[in-house]
């Protein structure tokens, strides 16, 4: 029924076929980017794709993701200090 009313005109069926297009770049930038940067628990923001809208599951993976950054940052700062580069 859901589905039936969401693709009954062209207006709707744009806005589900957008949510739908949108979800699937976002999962795959989160596996992609999640695997890049080593992050822990990129589970979150994958469950909140089921669960939340779109720019709440972008903003959650976005403070995960910066989390990980800084510190993979900070390492790299270690790293030049201790003369090995």
């Amino acid at each position: 029924m859901l589905v039936g009313q969401l693709f009954a005109n062209r207006i709707s069926a744009f806005f589900g076929l957008d949510v739908l297009v949108s979800s699937a770049v976002l999962l795959v930038f989160m596996r992609v980017e999640g695997r890049l940067l080593r992050m822990r628990r990129r589970w979150i923001p994958m469950a909140a794709l089921c669960a939340v809208e779109l720019a709440w599951r972008c903003r959650c993976f976005s403070i995960f993701a910066n989390a990980r950054w800084k510190d993979y940052q900070e390492q790299l700062k270690q790293y030049r200090r201790s003369g090995l580069d």
